[in-house]
């Protein structure tokens, strides 16, 4: 059957518009995925690195470890004792049971590094109503 010049029949055309509206809600998908994505990133990136808990207590490089005026050798040691208390926590995570035992051996390595001055001080930190680790984990006490 021939169509006159210009003519589309009616089951083309319908055809054409059910295409055009399934890529145009392909991209109206696609769009919203993009944006929640961008969304919620940008939440979880301002927060920094102690989304984990990591950031929060520790001798990282935090307020408490810079009050505490370390010396370069104390500053190495006290690292390397974090590091091998976060292996062995790592190690032992299927065993909650050994946690406090490897805290109180953690809490007394880093003791035997401090001198007595710098153990009242930590003391004081320690006993004080509001530590670090509350709060913006410490981040409103700079």
């Amino acid at each position: 059957m021939k169509y006159p010049t210009g003519f589309v029949p009616r089951s083309i055309v319908f055809r054409i518009r059910l295409v055009e509206e399934a890529v145009m809600k392909k991209t109206l998908i696609v769009l919203g995925v993009i944006a929640a994505v961008a969304l919620v990133s940008g939440a979880v990136f301002a927060y920094g690195k102690s989304w984990s808990g990591f950031g929060c207590r520790g001798f990282g490089n935090g307020p408490m470890m810079r009050s505490l005026d370390l010396t370069e050798d104390q500053q190495k040691k006290m690292f390397s004792l974090s590091q091998e208390f976060r292996q062995k926590m790592f190690d032992s995570r299927n065993d909650p049971s050994k946690f406090s035992t490897l805290r109180d051996e953690h809490r007394k390595a880093v003791e035997s590094v401090l001198t007595d001055e710098q153990k009242a001080k930590l003391n004081s930190f320690r006993n004080s109503p509001r530590g670090y680790g509350y709060g913006r984990c410490g981040r409103d006490r700079w």
